[in-house]
């Protein structure tokens, strides 16, 4: 396995190809070089074994009671998609909202009051038509949304 593992806070993670065999001499031959570079493996062998890897690590990382936050790396894919996929790695819906509404705005405006309802937060927030919790797809659909207590933006088929 070509891999490489990293410490946070008592956290054991690895990072890397997972399917990869060490990265050992180059190699001679072209078939050797080509079975190291693919690793011999179908792409949803790999999208196994890296969402396994994903998995061990979002668990040790949650032992050692690391904040997530969601973002991606990935200029093809937004937000949501990312969010989305949390759940095939062990986030709860309830695990992904937190992240969204409290975790990423926190982390992103350290010194602002945002994240939550309540006195002295600024009071931006969205309304659902439908419980994310349910169905995680919805929390991308808002029927209106305000920013500082102020409507900015409402939905043409909502009349309420």
């Amino acid at each position: 396995r070509r891999s490489t593992e990293c410490r946070l806070s008592g956290a054991s993670l690895a990072v890397g190809d997972p399917l990869l065999p060490p990265r050992s001499a180059p190699s001679r031959h072209v078939a050797a070089a080509d079975r190291h570079a693919t690793g011999g493996y179908s792409e949803k062998d790999r999208f196994t074994a890296v969402q396994q890897l994903q998995k061990k690590n979002v668990a040790a990382l949650r032992a050692a009671g690391a904040t997530f936050v969601v973002g991606s790396d990935n200029f093809s894919k937004t937000q949501t998609e990312e969010a989305l996929s949390w759940g095939a790695v062990g986030f709860s819906n309830a695990d992904i909202l937190r992240s969204l509404v409290k975790a990423t705005p926190q982390s992103i405006f350290p010194h602002r009051k945002i994240g939550c309802i309540a006195d002295g937060y600024e009071g931006s927030f969205v309304v659902l038509d439908a419980d994310p919790l349910f169905d995680l797809s919805r929390a991308f659909v808002p029927t209106r949304v305000y920013k500082r207590g102020v409507v900015v933006f409402q939905r043409a088929d909502k009349q309420n």
